[in-house]
């Protein structure tokens, strides 16, 4: 799902020296499959871009239940704010949505 680039093309292979494909059949990277899913163009950056927010409340919720650990405690206190769009432009550079980062 996670592809080097943003695509959505035909799946092309080779069969006995020629080359096939089938119109149903497609490599599509995960930005791609959410706005096919949704409609949505930059329904996968709105996930990633919503994901922080609900990763800190999940763990602030959780750590209560948790024994004492550091790593928590640096993950809840740690500025993300520029940590998370790095993260991202890695991995998705040429991802719809991303370019805005």
């Amino acid at each position: 799902v996670i592809a080097k680039k943003s695509q959505n093309i035909p799946w092309t292979i080779s069969l006995d020296g020629q080359r096939k494909k089938h119109r149903r059949i497609r490599r599509v990277s995960i930005d791609k499959f959410y706005e096919l899913v949704t409609g949505e163009a930059n329904a996968f950056y709105q996930l990633c871009m919503a994901l922080p927010e609900v990763i800190k409340q999940t763990v602030a919720d959780t750590v209560a239940l948790l024994p004492h650990d550091t790593v928590f405690d640096e993950l809840i206190n740690s500025s993300a704010s520029s940590f998370e769009p790095a993260l991202y432009m890695l991995g998705f550079e040429t991802y719809s949505g991303f370019n805005k980062i």
